[in-house]
């Protein structure tokens, strides 16, 4: 048996660099490496010197270079008590979910998998269904970013839903001189019917990607997720635990969404999911007898529900959110991803100019830990689109580049992490049909998406909870206290749908303190549901579902109460958020400090 194989993507993904020691994979042993020399010698006579095995031949010949010093390695100290706190989120994070599979589609409470709060199983009968707040992800949606393997025409989406649109002037439509010939004119408005088609294959049109979708536009398979969404809160919550009102279906129901097209036609969905034949539109009016649900938006600078935006507003989060660079863990994050994300952004740029160093720097300085290409990758990865490709000699230069900017290895030595990174992939390719084209691959897609659980955990829960609690309170309190008002008032609807995005329901979860193995990328319709339990007593209490599983709190936080059996006093998940928020958000932001 080989005692000598390759390592494959996800092992090379994790190789360490000792501080002041060599490049190395644990485990690795001199006559290892002569003996990987000498294969990959013998693979290029194989082959017959083919475009591959010959870039794999001249890998082989790659010069041992020194190990790097200190300045070199500062950035990414191996900081032990780190490497194991790291590798411990990322094990519970594994163990939850299959984050490439779950991604698609999130669970959602249903009749068959749904039971009332284990604290409550022997009083249930006694307690009734006070209110139900439900915020969640917009459904399955085409990609945010466009590859510059998406103007190859590689892939083409396709969004089946048709938009119709018209103006009205709501004050008109209750002044109470209905003859008027304005009140008549908006009876019959115009209407328009939306119509995206993308035809870039004309050299003289700028390219994208070929279909009808515009860019992170709901598909009809995410429209048809929240219609499913909305007949199984129907089912659990009005038809099973008699949610109602008392004078009417609609009355005790409030949508809120951002004012962004996923997320509204997402609304729509649940709506008529649950209420099938009722129209949701946005800012919608009563006209004629037929019955229509306001869908509540406010401009995306200022909306709670795009709590990831609101940085723009308060200079003060954007500083605080800035702290997380300078973390021990962050920079152990950094180093253990560094390999996955240099070969993504190196076989998957954006649609930019080929520009390496700018596109290292880019993604180095960005506000995030993870490309920005995640997204187009994981959407390609729910439809069974083909990953991007690139030539091998391309994606070497791109790759060293990367490593490179991001000064952890020398030129010299991010060649010989070519060597160990890119030879596996190199040889797949020469058994397959382009032997000089890399393809991404499955399992580098798994550990990118895991590292992309990391990254929400870590900057929206694990960070801000022990060092910077005033980023929850400048980023989430504005939502918080809008749930605040939904809780607290004896008018608020008997149940308030919230439709959002991933990064606004990643807050949430910190804010509520969730444990890692409950924090990952949130999916599509990912959907986080607060119950509010009342006893003939009057006592109150709150129970809270992550994608329909009782939630689980990190303990090491100390949270004031358990949130997942149903045993926490209302009183005291209300305190919890008023603490967690602030009176004055304008003034908050102003502070120095």
């Amino acid at each position: 048996m080989d005692r000598c194989p390759l390592l494959p993507v996800s092992a090379a993904a994790t190789a360490k660099t000792a501080p002041g020691g060599p490049v190395s994979i644990p485990a690795e042993k001199a006559h290892c490496r002569r003996s990987r020399s000498r294969s990959r010698t013998s693979w290029a006579i194989t082959l017959g010197l083919s475009g591959a095995a010959i870039f794999l031949l001249y890998l082989s010949r790659a010069p041992t270079v020194s190990p790097p010093t200190d300045l070199q390695t500062a950035q990414y100290s191996n900081n032990t008590d780190h490497d194991r706190l790291f590798q411990s989120i990322m094990a519970r994070m594994r163990h939850a979910t299959h984050l490439s599979a779950s991604y698609c589609k999130s669970s959602v409470p249903t009749r068959s998998t749904y039971s009332p709060p284990s604290s409550l199983l022997k009083s249930t009968h006694r307690l009734k269904l006070k209110k139900v707040l439900v915020f969640a992800r917009h459904g399955d949606r085409s990609p945010q970013n466009v590859l510059r393997d998406d103007i190859q025409s590689n892939v083409t989406w396709t969004c089946d839903s048709a938009e119709y649109t018209y103006i009205h002037d709501s004050a008109a439509s209750s002044s109470p001189s209905s003859s008027s010939s304005s009140h008549r004119h908006h009876d019959r408005p115009l209407v328009a019917k939306r119509v995206n088609h993308i035809n870039s294959k004309a050299a003289w049109h700028p390219r994208m990607w070929q279909g009808t979708c515009a860019q992170s536009e709901l598909t009809a398979r995410g429209r048809h997720m929240h219609i499913e969404f909305g007949r199984a809160l129907r089912d659990v919550y009005i038809d099973r635990l008699g949610l109602k009102h008392e004078k009417a279906f609609l009355a005790g129901v409030r949508v809120r969404a951002t004012d962004v097209g996923r997320t509204l036609r997402s609304a729509q969905a649940v709506v008529e999911g649950m209420y099938p034949g009722v129209k949701a539109e946005k800012d919608a009016f009563s006209e004629g007898g037929e019955r229509k649900v306001n869908i509540y938006t406010l401009p995306t600078e200022i909306d709670p529900l795009h709590s990831n935006k609101l940085d723009t507003q308060c200079p003060r989060l954007a500083r605080i959110g800035s702290t997380i660079k300078s973390h021990p863990l962050w920079n152990t994050f950094l180093r253990e991803s560094l390999h996955v994300r240099a070969l993504v952004t190196a076989i998957a740029p954006l649609k930019s100019p080929p520009s390496l160093l700018l596109d290292a720097q880019q993604d180095a300085a960005g506000k995030k830990g993870v490309p920005s290409v995640t997204e187009n990758l994981m959407c390609r990865t729910c439809w069974s689109k083909p990953m991007p490709c690139m030539s091998g000699t391309e994606v070497k230069a791109r790759f060293v580049a990367h490593v490179v900017e991001e000064q952890r290895y020398t030129v010299a030595q991010a060649e010989q992490v070519a060597v160990r990174v890119l030879a596996p992939m190199m040889l797949s390719a020469a058994a397959g049909k382009d032997e000089d084209q890399i393809c991404l691959d499955a399992a580098t897609i798994e550990s990118l998406a895991q590292f992309k659980a990391f990254d929400f955990y870590m900057r929206n829960n694990w960070f801000p909870n022990r060092f910077a609690r005033d980023q929850i309170r400048l980023e989430l309190g504005p939502l918080l206290r809008e749930t605040l008002s939904v809780l607290t008032s004896p008018l608020s609807p008997k149940l308030s749908l919230f439709l959002t995005h991933d990064g606004t329901l990643s807050g949430l979860l910190g804010a509520l303190r969730v444990a890692p193995e409950h924090h990952s990328w949130p999916a599509y319709r990912s959907n986080v549901v607060v119950e509010v339990w009342e006893s003939k007593a009057g006592s109150e209490v709150v129970r809270v579902l992550r994608d329909g599983e009782p939630v689980r709190l990190d303990d090491e936080l100390s949270p004031p109460c358990a949130l997942g059996d149903g045993s926490c006093p209302l009183q005291t998940f209300i305190q919890d958020l008023r603490d967690r928020s602030v009176e004055d958000w304008e003034g908050a932001c102003l502070e120095e400090e």
